[in-house]
């Protein structure tokens, strides 16, 4: 977990594996588990945008 002061929070998330259907061919494949960042806006950052 990465925190930047007035910025927000960076961390990283695991994504379970799972099965998908390919519409073209109608087969399914499946999708390893893998991992995903995540951002979180600090307090500070959302009160700036949202004016």
């Amino acid at each position: 977990m990465r925190y930047i002061a007035g910025f927000g929070k960076l961390t990283t998330r695991k994504r379970a594996a799972s099965d998908v259907r390919n519409p073209q061919a109608d087969v399914p494949m499946p999708i390893k588990a893998s991992k995903s960042i995540s951002f979180r806006p600090a307090k500070a950052l959302k009160d700036k945008v949202n004016l």
